[in-house]
């Protein structure tokens, strides 16, 4: 009796995963690489802008490809043909300022300062019981 086992045939057999895969499969492509792409990441990492705008590349070869979004408002998009030309326009687009701070009148000062007494007052009371 000889241990040796004999070379398998090929099975004449359909497989069942390969019935559904196209014989050739169309290749998707993939995007290319960002033109000026250190000067975009310089944008959109680096800038002033940063902080308040959200910056994407579109692939589909559109006329205005950099697209930067506002962060606060989502709905205020800018787009433009170069990089330079949407930091130009990110330049141009000034800031609004932050508010003042809050000065009381002195009626609300002396308010405050009565609260302040009343509080004080009450934490003292519940530390001595």
């Amino acid at each position: 009796m000889d241990d040796e086992r004999a070379p398998r045939r090929p099975s004449t057999r359909s497989r069942p995963y390969t019935a559904d895969v196209p014989a050739t499969a169309a290749l998707v492509p993939r995007p290319g690489r960002i033109p000026d792409r250190d000067a975009f990441y310089e944008l959109a990492e680096l800038s002033p802008h940063a902080g308040r705008w959200s910056f994407t590349y579109d692939h589909r070869g559109v006329l205005a490809p950099y697209v930067a979004r506002n962060r606060v408002e989502p709905g205020v998009v800018i787009a433009a043909a170069t990089v330079g030309d949407l930091g130009a326009v990110l330049d141009s687009i000034t800031a609004p300022a932050w508010p003042r701070p809050y000065t009381p009148t002195s009626e609300q000062q002396s308010a405050a300062a009565a609260e302040r007494a009343d509080l004080d007052q009450l934490v003292r009371a519940g530390v001595a019981q």
